[in-house]
């Protein structure tokens, strides 16, 4: 009896559902963990976020999380940030899950940087994904896909596949319902399979080597809270010394620079980028192992090998340039300080400086002109509620969305502005509708006043429209 009692445990507040993993022990990434626990409890991914994860988050930590980005790629949480702990910490609370962390990049937390570790777009191995789907298992996103560091699968040995854009979706736009978001159904044109997109070429034998060294890492570093790379780097520090040249020589053959290299080894809280981790152990002939023990006895004489990268070249930018730039602009009818900004590749503070009243005119612009492009859609979307409750009106029928679709041949669903329009004049109740979906103060009064002209010039409905 007691051990029937230790079947079941404690309800907890989402499904536990458990990280996947491969044969090769590769984890889940923790945002491909997020969609499974939103489909298997039927909401969208932003509804999980919005109605259970935010509210919980605030009253763990006291305070409102950050822009996880849970509806697109997650990046927030898969590092190896304060935020992927306190939300990994959050998920295992709320699904009784235990290891959640193992799915972001944490065991790296006292080794490598946030900057630059995971991707913004989300990519895949096809060959991984079609297998998963024929074999009859579940696919999901391993969190190595994410890693900026790693360009191929280490099983397949192909390109990694970005799946953030459909080829396929942009010459056939399709209906304006969005699929599933899951791993193995594009999120554009719901292939399953991701069969909207070809399979990269073979990846080569070097990217491939940087995948498996990368694999091996986040098997060799435990994730703890008190780990340091204290002992690795005093073990690097001691293997320098047997070295021609010391650290700079290692610095040189792994192209970083010799200060970034030399305050990582003399400062316990500084950290590296993961591309410059793995250089480390490419040019030192360490295995990943060995760089997490801190075991670099094999290390003597000169480094085994170099590793060229092309160094950036450093633009100089002249000021006067900048500000003709700048001025230019505002001979342009709608040119605005993002797009300058973003021709020239600096910073918008760069183009303050450079010209203080022309970049102040240009702004006021920028927003005059985000202003009337708001008006606009507002314009075109209460125009079309309109005449659609006219239509339905006088041809007595039923004012729904169901009917606008059939009326205007077209698909009309509730995230459209004009629909949610369309439901506060149809339901006469604009205001409580207007707060519901966000409407601006100025919308909802051009909404009551249309619903005012509607009542006053439109028939009312009959009694069988109503019922």
């Amino acid at each position: 009896m007691e051990n029937l009692f230790k079947a079941f445990r404690k309800p907890t507040a989402l499904y536990g559902l458990q990280l996947l993993r491969t044969d090769a022990g590769d984890p889940e990434s923790l945002f491909s963990y997020l969609l499974r626990l939103a489909f298997a409890h039927r909401v969208t991914p932003k509804k999980l976020e919005e109605g259970c994860l935010n509210p919980s988050f605030l009253a763990m930590f006291g305070r409102v999380p950050n822009a996880t980005q849970l509806g697109h790629s997650g990046a927030m949480i898969l590092g190896n940030s304060r935020t992927a702990l306190d939300f990994s910490g959050l998920l295992s609370s709320l699904t009784g899950a235990r290891d959640l962390h193992r799915g972001t990049g944490l065991a790296l937390r006292h080794l490598v940087g946030t900057q630059g570790l995971i991707t913004e777009r989300d990519r895949v191995c096809l060959s991984c994904i079609r297998e998963d789907l024929s074999a009859g298992r579940t696919a999901f996103g391993r969190l190595i896909w994410r890693l900026s560091s790693v360009t191929c699968c280490p099983v397949h040995r192909e390109a990694l596949t970005d799946v953030g854009t459909c080829p396929k979706r942009a010459c056939h736009p399709g209906s304006p319902y969005r699929p599933v978001k899951l791993y193995g159904v594009c999120g554009m044109c719901a292939s399953v399979g991701y069969h909207c997109h070809n399979a990269d070429n073979t990846a080569s034998g070097e990217q491939i080597d940087l995948a498996l060294l990368c694999r091996d890492f986040f098997a060799a570093h435990p994730i703890d809270e008190q780990s340091s790379a204290s002992a690795t780097k005093r073990s690097l520090r001691e293997a320098s010394a047997r070295i021609n040249g010391g650290y700079a020589a290692i610095a040189r053959s792994a192209n970083i620079s010799k200060s970034i290299l030399g305050r990582w080894l003399n400062h316990d809280d500084a950290r590296l980028a993961l591309g410059t981790v793995l250089a480390l152990c490419v040019v030192l002939g360490v295995s990943a192992q060995e760089f997490a023990r801190g075991d670099f006895a094999r290390v003597d004489g000169q480094p085994g090998r170099t590793i060229n990268l092309p160094r950036k070249s450093k633009r100089k930018l002249v000021t006067a340039d900048l500000a003709a730039a700048v001025r230019d602009a505002l001979n342009s009818e709608r040119k605005i300080v993002a797009e300058v900004a973003r021709e020239l590749q600096v910073d918008r503070n760069m183009l303050r400086r450079a010209d203080p009243e022309a970049y102040s005119m240009l702004s006021r612009r920028g927003v005059a002109l985000r202003i009337r492009s708001r008006d606009a859609r507002w314009d075109a979307a209460i125009g079309h509620a309109h005449v659609m409750i006219t239509r339905l009106r006088n041809s007595e029928k039923t004012l729904s969305l169901k009917n606008a679709s059939a009326e205007d041949e077209g698909v009309w669903t509730p995230s459209q502005r004009r629909s949610q329009i369309f439901l506060a004049l149809a339901r006469s109740d604009p205001d409580r509708l207007s707060q519901h979906y966000g409407f601006p103060l100025d919308v909802t009064e051009r909404v009551r006043a249309m619903l005012s002209h509607i009542q006053a010039t439109l028939p009312p409905p009959s009694d069988d429209v109503r019922r």
